[in-house]
């Protein structure tokens, strides 16, 4: 049978924002600091930090994870392009 002893093997693309959570993370973050608008870098870092921590509880987490699987079927699926939600 050879070396993949009779599984299937499937190419993923090397590089995809769709499987990896913490690029939708960064995005959410980069959204909730625009929301704040802050004025000066002291404003930024506070919105930085205070946004992550947010954005990082366990219940604010739960989606990133909870939709993966089914990420990983529609990138298999696309053939590794870009998926459009």
């Amino acid at each position: 049978m050879g070396k993949n002893k009779g599984i299937k093997i499937r190419p993923f693309p090397t590089f995809s924002p769709d499987l990896n959570p913490i690029e939708n993370l960064w995005s959410a973050r980069k959204a909730a600091v625009a929301t704040d608008c802050p004025e000066s870098a002291d404003q930024m870092e506070d919105s930085f930090h205070r946004n992550w921590e947010i954005l990082t509880t366990r219940e604010a987490l739960r989606p990133y994870f909870e939709c993966l699987e089914q990420r990983y079927i529609n990138c298999i699926e696309n053939e590794g392009a870009i998926i459009h939600y």
